[in-house]
């Protein structure tokens, strides 16, 4: 309906806190939220792209001390997901701490020019 209506539809990833702390920790759910993403792409990829845009994870956290590295891998394994399926759609993603400046300053630049 979202596409219909004229706007650009974004696809996010908005979970509340405890499924996100988990999707932070603990590797089932990592592989499952990765393998979401690659269902989602493949089921989304013949979207008009300038219509539909995908967010991996809305406002991911990472305040436990390990620092942002965790979250750049878990996003460039779900990125990859998303490209194996769809390597045209716009991908959005955030930095760690909550996508605050602190994250974005940390962050590091993903090599897609869909990004």
């Amino acid at each position: 309906m979202a596409l219909q209506a004229g706007p650009v539809a974004v696809l996010d990833f908005h979970p509340p806190a405890t499924p996100k702390q988990r999707i932070e920790k603990e590797t089932s759910v990592q592989s499952a939220f990765i393998n979401l993403w690659g269902t989602l792409a493949k089921r989304y990829k013949s979207r008009p792209q300038d219509k539909l845009v995908y967010e991996i994870l809305n406002e991911p956290q990472y305040w436990d001390g390990t620092g942002p590295k965790p979250w750049f891998e878990l996003r460039n394994r779900a990125l990859a997901s998303i490209r194996k399926q769809d390597p045209g759609h716009l991908v959005l993603l955030s930095g760690s701490y909550g996508g605050g400046l602190r994250g974005l300053l940390e962050d590091q630049p993903v090599n897609d020019p869909a990004v």
